[in-house]
């Protein structure tokens, strides 16, 4: 059996020095076995009404989630939030978060090669790339701009599992990969821990255009609370952050999938 300090000194090139760096180690090789099963457990199914994709992840959960086949009517926010709690204790499909929605893409993404599920990704890519084109897609994500200070991304809008994320949002529209101060307020949107590249690439596989960053471009008076949506045209997929609550428009239908 290969010793610790030896493992190490193999695969990180230096010796065990301190526990606290031990740990460290361990935990980022924990880390690291934790996505690659997820990365391993990935499928999908192309069910009657659904596709059932296994292997989902977001904030250090992996899952597996429902994607409809229909999208939901159009609504303002706040009733698709209303809808979702009704839906959640049914077992019905609901709008996402935009983490939530994304977690999706990239899981698909980074699963594109799969030669066992290739025909299943196709079919789930083309059915959310069409309804990025043809709608307005509404997320339970909403941005507030503050006068002063961070800004404030909620995700899970009005749901008991409603978390925020505090950022400098405020910004320059603009082309995610450009040079628009993009990347912390992008992973704030979408939670997530990837690069700007990374996350470019997974909505460029998505949509065959590049990713737009649309905000609030310098600080309000007072607080302005604004809608988070996704949309597309033949030359950039837009990451909307600036639309009114008012505003109705459809969404992509999603559930945890039962065990």
């Amino acid at each position: 059996m290969i010793k610790r300090q030896d493992f190490y000194k193999r695969i990180f090139g230096y010796q065990e020095t301190s526990q606290i760096e031990s740990r460290v180690i361990e935990k980022a090789v924990e880390k690291a076995k934790a996505q690659y099963a997820g990365r391993k457990a990935f499928s999908i199914e192309d069910l009657a009404d659904f596709w059932k994709i296994s292997g989902i992840s977001l904030r250090d959960e992996a899952y597996a989630v429902n994607l409809s086949k229909t999208l939901s009517p159009s609504k303002t926010q706040d009733e698709h939030a209303e809808q979702r709690i009704l839906a959640e204790k049914a077992h019905d499909f609901y709008t996402p978060s935009f983490p939530e929605l994304y977690a999706i893409i990239s899981c698909l993404e980074q699963n594109k090669d799969n030669p066992q599920y290739q025909n299943e990704i196709e079919q789930a890519r083309s059915f959310i790339k069409d309804s990025v084109i043809k709608h307005w897609l509404m997320t339970l994500t909403r941005v507030h701009y503050n006068p002063q200070g961070e800004d404030i991304v909620i995700h899970n809008y009005k749901q008991p599992s409603q978390y925020e994320l505090p950022v400098h949002f405020i910004g320059p529209d603009g082309a995610i990969l450009s040079a628009n101060h993009a990347e912390k307020p992008m992973q704030a949107l979408l939670d997530t821990n990837q690069s700007l590249q990374e996350v470019n690439e997974a909505f460029r596989w998505l949509m065959d255009v590049d990713a737009y960053l649309w905000r609030l471009n310098s600080k309000p008076q007072q607080t302005d609370e604004r809608v988070a949506w996704l949309s597309a045209d033949s030359g950039k997929v837009y990451l909307i952050c600036f639309w009114y609550p008012q505003n109705p428009s459809s969404a992509l239908r999603v559930r945890r999938a039962k065990s």
